[in-house]
C-alpha cells in the first residue's frame, strides 16, 4: 500500500512538472489588449436615391482604427436590401498598431428596386494573424438609412470662367434636410449631371481648397434644371482699416488700408482695384487705389492712405474693395466700417477758415480803430478855423494823358519863351540906362583946398586943415555919405 502511494505521488509530481513545461513549449492563445473601431460620415448620412442611380462622393466614407498593439488584418463586409449594392474600394487590408484606414462608400440602386425605406450597413471584421500566438477577435459596424424614391428631377451643373470656358474643379452637391447638409453628388471635372429626388440643394465648387462658386437651388419632380456657375479665381484677402490720429488734436487724420489680392488660376490683364465708400449708408465716393498692366498668379499685397475728398465728417464710413479687369468684376472684399464721432479734421478745416476770417476781421477792425484814433489826435492838434487841405484826387487815365500832352507842349514852347524873355529883359535894360545918362547932373568943381560939397577935402581934411575925424558927428556923417 505504501508502495502504491509512492508511485501515485511520483506520477502526480511528473504531471505537475509537465503542466508547467507545456505552456513554455506550446503557448496558449491569449486576448490582446485594445480593439477595432469604425467611424466616418457613413452612419449619419441619409441616402435618398432613385431606381437606377449610383451615389459616390468623398464626403461619405468610413474610417477603421486599430487600437491593438499588433498589426491586424481587416475584412470589410456590407449588408443591403435586394436591388441595392454597397461597394467599398478595398475588401481586405492591414492596419498597423495605432493606425487607421479610410474607405469611400459607393451605393447603387438597381432600376427594379422597390421604393421604400431601408437600412444599409458596413462592417469591419478582424482576421487572426497566423502563427502570432495572439487571437485577435473583434468587429465594428456602421448602419445608414436608405430611401428609394419613386419621383425625380434632372439637373445639369457646369462651372465656367468669365469667358465661358469650362473650369475644372471639384463640385459637391448637398441636399438640405432640416437645416443640415446631406451629400447628394460629386464631380471632379467641373460638370455634374444626375437625377435627384425633389428637394432643396446646394452646390459648392472648389479649386485648390478655395471655394470658387456656390449656389442653392430647388428641384421639383419631373423638372429638368440647368445651372451655370461662374468660378471666382481671384480673392481679396486680409482687407483691414487702421485709423491714424493726430498726436496734438487726437482727431483722425487718415485711414490706412491694407489688402492682399490672391490669384489662384491664371494671369489677368489690366487689373484695377477700386475703393467704394459710403457715409451713413449713402454713396460718398469711389477711387482707384491700385492699377497694373498684369495681375500675376499668387499674392499681391498693398496699402493705401485714405482721406475723404471733402474731409472727414462725423458718422459711419463703410468701405469695400472691388477688383475689375475691363468691365468684368473679378473679386469683392468684405465690407469694413469706421466710425468717426465728434469734431473731425473736415470740420476742423471748416472752423480753421472761419478762425482765419475772424482773425482778419479783428485785425481790420483794430486798424480802423487806430486810424480813427490817430485822426482824432491830428484834428485836435490842427488850429481851429484853418481849412483842411483838400485831399488829392486821383486822376483818371484820360486826365493823365491830357496832362502828359500839356507837359510835352510846354517843354516844346519853353525855349522860345525863354528866348523872348531874355530879349525883353535886354531891351528893358537898354531903355533904363539911356535916360539915366541923360538926366545925371554935372559934377561940381571942387573948391579951394580941394573941398567937396560937404567941406572935406580930397586929402581927408577940412578947409582949416583939421582932419575929418575931428568934425562934429553931424558933419562926419555927411562926409561919409
Amino acid at each position: 500500500m505504501k508502495r502504491l502511494l509512492e508511485v501515485v505521488l511520483k506520477a502526480a509530481g511528473i504531471a505537475a512538472i509537465v503542466l508547467l513545461l507545456v505552456p513554455g513549449i506550446f503557448p496558449a492563445p491569449v486576448h490582446a489588449q485594445g480593439g477595432v473601431a469604425i467611424s466616418g460620415s457613413f452612419y449619419h448620412h441619409h441616402f435618398m436615391m432613385l431606381p437606377g442611380e449610383t451615389f459616390t462622393t468623398p464626403d461619405v466614407y468610413v474610417i477603421i482604427f486599430n487600437h491593438y498593439e499588433e498589426e491586424i488584418r481587416v475584412r470589410m463586409t456590407t449588408i443591403a436590401p435586394e436591388g441595392v449594392e454597397v461597394r467599398l474600394a478595398e475588401v481586405e487590408f492591414n492596419i498597423p498598431p495605432g493606425g487607421s484606414h479610410t474607405l469611400d462608400v459607393t451605393v447603387s440602386v438597381g432600376a427594379d428596386a422597390v421604393p421604400g425605406e431601408y437600412e444599409i450597413s458596413v462592417s469591419a471584421d478582424v482576421l487572426p494573424a497566423v502563427g502570432s500566438g495572439i487571437a485577435v477577435v473583434g468587429a465594428a459596424q456602421q448602419t445608414a438609412k436608405l430611401t428609394v424614391m419613386g419621383e425625380a428631377g434632372s439637373v445639369r451643373i457646369t462651372t465656367v470662367l468669365h469667358d465661358g470656358t469650362v473650369f475644372p474643379c471639384d463640385m459637391h452637391i448637398y441636399r438640405i434636410l432640416e437645416g443640415n447638409l446631406s451629400p447628394a453628388g460629386y464631380s471632379s471635372s467641373g460638370k455634374f449631371e444626375s437625377r435627384l429626388v425633389p428637394g432643396n440643394y446646394m452646390v459648392q465648387a472648389f479649386y485648390k481648397d478655395y471655394e470658387v462658386a456656390k449656389e442653392n437651388f430647388t428641384l421639383h419632380a419631373g423638372e429638368d434644371k440647368e445651372i451655370t456657375l461662374v468660378a471666382q479665381t481671384v480673392f481679396i484677402l486680409g482687407f483691414g482699416i487702421s485709423p491714424r490720429y493726430s498726436v496734438e488734436t487726437k482727431r483722425i487724420v487718415f485711414a490706412n488700408l491694407v489688402y492682399t489680392i490672391k490669384n489662384i488660376y491664371m494671369e489677368i490683364p489690366d487689373p484695377k482695384l477700386n475703393l467704394r465708400v459710403n457715409l451713413n449708408g449713402a454713396p460718398l465716393e469711389e477711387a482707384t487705389i491700385f492699377q497694373a498692366p498684369l495681375l500675376n498668379v499668387g499674392d499681391t499685397s498693398g496699402s493705401f492712405s485714405y482721406i475723404p475728398e471733402a474731409g472727414w465728417q462725423a458718422g459711419e464710413y463703410s468701405l469695400r474693395l472691388q477688383l475689375y479687369s475691363g468691365d468684368i468684376l473679378y473679386a469683392v472684399s468684405d465690407e469694413k466700417t469706421l466710425t468717426v464721432a465728434g469734431a473731425v479734421p473736415s470740420v476742423m478745416r471748416f472752423n480753421l477758415w472761419w478762425l482765419i476770417a475772424v482773425v482778419v476781421l479783428v485785425f481790420l477792425i483794430l486798424l480802423l480803430f487806430l486810424w480813427r484814433r490817430r485822426k482824432k489826435k491830428a484834428e485836435k492838434k490842427r488850429p481851429r478855423g484853418k481849412p483842411r487841405p483838400p485831399a488829392p484826387q486821383k486822376k483818371t487815365e484820360e486826365e493823365k494823358e491830357a496832362a502828359e500832352e500839356e507837359a510835352e507842349e510846354e517843354a516844346e514852347e519853353r525855349p522860345a519863351a525863354e528866348e523872348k524873355t531874355r530879349e525883353k529883359t535886354a531891351a528893358e535894360a537898354g531903355t533904363e540906362k539911356a535916360p539915366e545918362e541923360a538926366t545925371s547932373p554935372p559934377e561940381k568943381p571942387a573948391g579951394e583946398g580941394g573941398k567937396t560939397e560937404a567941406g572935406v577935402g580930397k586929402d581927408g581934411t577940412t578947409g582949416d586943415g583939421k582932419p575929418a575925424t575931428d568934425l562934429p558927428p553931424s558933419a562926419a556923417g555927411k562926409s561919409q555919405q
